[in-house]
């Protein structure tokens, strides 16, 4: 019964990774040996409001899961699977891009490299781990707070069956690497880009002495950052719902389009790139200045053709998607 798969599949999701094949395959047997054995006494098959009552009898999915983690002090094992998963989560989006970005910025910086090496690279770490700290401290205390919660209210006993999500079929692992490859490489980009709002030279490395971007590109600064973020949320969903292949696709014609407006006004700026003082009246800088500008100008073109192309194949998922939705039967007509 499909109610049964839905419920034993979100029961799946909060069980410990070594033990879920073990643990499904014994619940699923006790299960249905108990739906049997009701419909041999009723001689009749169960509704799905009396599978839904024993299924509600036997508790809610994470609940159950929680019974094969181990006793936790601070934080049950009713609340820990969720708790696990979300500080995972906070590793992956922070942590990680977090070293990526400041080895980057040492590997590829000279002047960055000068000012956080020696005694300031205690400093720099000293900053990290008080953040890993805050963050750890902060998750840890909100779980905490609702694990007395849930111990004086039980709220996560009252729950309805049939509302479960339907049954995930069997997704291409395909999507699933690619969701977590645009993961890893966007946060990576989000971390950096705000970097750029605090040590700008960042963004032209060993050329940033002599140029810096146009005055007119700071104002898509931040619409840039934003649709970073809404892909980044995108991509975090899809990592927690994967069933919800249409989310990609409708997120990024959303934001391709967007970023293609603002490409076609930033190629309208001229130049992109000037020079710093003293350099704005040397021959030779000017000269630099004009061969950079018609290669960041063909670059930002070809971006800009890319990700329209890109918008259109977005949409043309977004059709095909909704053309396979299954639609209602039209009515027979009795003549």
């Amino acid at each position: 019964m499909e109610l049964i798969d839905r419920y034993l599949q979100a029961t799946k999701f909060w069980l410990p990774r070594n033990q879920k094949r073990d643990i499904i395959q014994e619940l699923s047997e006790d299960l249905r040996s108990q739906i049997e054995e009701k419909e041999s006494a009723l001689g009749r098959q169960l509704s799905e409001d009396e599978v839904a009552a024993i299924l509600k009898q036997l508790g809610r999915p994470i609940l159950v899961a929680g019974r094969y983690f181990p006793q936790q002090h601070l934080i049950g094992p009713i609340l820990f699977p969720i708790y696990s998963f979300v500080l995972k989560m906070v590793a992956l989006c922070y942590l990680l891009p977090w070293v990526l970005v400041w080895l980057g910025l040492i590997v590829f910086d000279r002047h960055y490299r000068g000012e956080h090496l020696g005694f300031n690279l205690l400093g720099d770490w000293a900053r990290l781990w008080v953040g890993i700290m805050f963050g750890f401290a902060v998750i840890t205390i909100l779980f905490a707070m609702l694990e007395r919660a849930q111990a004086h209210s039980r709220f996560l006993e009252h729950w309805d069956p049939r509302k479960l999500p339907a049954v995930v079929k069997h997704q291409k692992p395909s999507f699933r690497m690619q969701n977590l490859f645009e993961l890893f490489f966007n946060a990576n980009f989000v971390v950096w880009w705000l970097a750029i709002g605090y040590y700008p030279h960042t963004f032209f490395g060993f050329a940033s002495e002599l140029f810096k971007p146009a005055a007119g590109l700071g104002i898509y600064y931040w619409p840039i950052l934003a649709l970073a973020f809404m892909n980044l949320a995108q991509q975090i969903t899809n990592v927690v719902r994967p069933q919800w292949t249409w989310l990609r696709p409708a997120t990024l014609v959303v934001t391709n389009g967007l970023f293609a407006v603002m490409l076609s006004f930033i190629l309208k700026i001229q130049p992109l790139v000037v020079l710093k003082p003293p350099y704005t009246d040397v021959a030779r800088y000017i000269e630099a200045a004009g061969i950079v500008n018609t290669a960041v100008w063909w670059t930002l073109t070809g971006i800009l053709i890319a990700v329209s192309i890109a918008c259109a194949v977005y949409a043309y998922q977004i059709v095909r998607y909704v053309g396979r939705r299954p639609h209602a039967p039209a009515p027979v007509q009795v003549l």
